[in-house]
């Protein structure tokens, strides 16, 4: 099942999104296309055979299942917190972290809740030097 937000949850990750993605996006790492601006799946082919043609032999995919319900939620705030110093955006970040979802009159589970915290949080996690 897919956790889709509402609308007040949108508006509340779009406004995240506009004060994250300009202190992140400069530290992610050039071969990380998802869930990124401006670049889209051809854009990652195109890299994939750059590389090829290059003579490189492998290229890596990976998808963690379930990063958000397995990561350390107190770790990845502090280390969001080495370039965020507002303390609402940390407590709206945190509050995100722990919120739960529900759908037919009941919990979701943690692949549905996760699936709206998608994106930028994990980024900032996989591109950080002290990541879990």
């Amino acid at each position: 099942m897919l956790g889709v937000p509402t609308v007040r949850d949108r508006v509340c990750q779009q406004a995240l999104l506009n004060r994250l993605e300009p202190i992140f996006e400069p530290v992610f790492d050039d071969a990380n296309f998802g869930y990124r601006r401006g670049r889209s799946t051809r854009d990652a082919m195109r890299k994939v055979r750059r590389e090829i043609r290059s003579g490189r032999e492998w290229i890596v995919d990976a998808d963690l299942k379930d990063f958000f319900g397995s990561i350390d939620h107190e770790k990845l705030l502090t280390l969001v917190a080495q370039r965020i110093a507002d303390g609402r955006v940390l407590r709206l970040l945190s509050a995100m972290l722990k919120a739960g979802s529900y759908g037919q009159g009941r919990p979701l589970s943690n692949r549905a809740r996760n699936s709206a915290r998608r994106g930028g949080l994990a980024h900032a996690q996989q591109h950080s030097p002290d990541a879990v």
